[in-house]
């Protein structure tokens, strides 16, 4: 149990400042699926984001996209969207799992490794030892910016095509 006391995974720079990069990546990439919401619905960016944001789950807001996708209205982008949607859950599941793990504990760190211990409610036994690193982090980071950049050219290819203005 955490006694309040600053965090141990402030020894590891490296680690806290990719898992900073992370938060900030995976919020860079819901802003680009909103705007994938705003040009499938061809509606301003302001109103997506007023509905995109309504739920508080991410999972909620990429159903969102999901839902409007499967109503067959945009069937010449359905594949690459369902791509993009696949690649950025990804992205959102590494994420879960690295900012919801047990970080207060000590951990041992092997070379460039840190060993933690992942939440007990996922899907594999409370207390197994995971390996992490800052290079996978930045790996998963990199991999945010990717579908970010896939995603937002897709919104703009599709605003430009229907001649949508915001």
């Amino acid at each position: 149990m955490d006694d309040g006391s600053p965090s141990r995974l402030t020894k590891y720079p490296d680690l806290v400042q990719a898992i900073g990069m992370l938060s900030i990546e995976s919020s860079n990439l819901e802003n680009a699926l909103c705007f994938l919401l705003s040009s499938l619905l061809a509606i301003d960016f302001e109103v997506a984001q007023a509905i995109y944001f309504s739920p508080k789950g991410q999972m909620a807001r990429m159903d969102m996209i999901r839902n409007v996708c499967a109503l067959g209205a945009h069937t010449r982008h359905k594949k690459t969207i369902s791509i993009i949607m696949e690649r950025a859950r990804k992205v959102f599941d590494r994420r879960h799992v690295l900012l919801h793990a047990d970080w207060g504990e000590e951990r041992e760190y092997e070379g460039d490794e840190l060993l933690f211990k992942g939440p007990s409610y996922l899907d594999r036994p409370h207390g197994k030892t995971i390996r992490i690193e800052a290079q996978s982090i930045n790996a998963t980071i990199q991999s945010a910016r990717k579908v970010r950049q896939d995603a937002f050219e897709l919104a703009s290819a599709m605003r430009a095509a229907r001649r949508i203005a915001k």
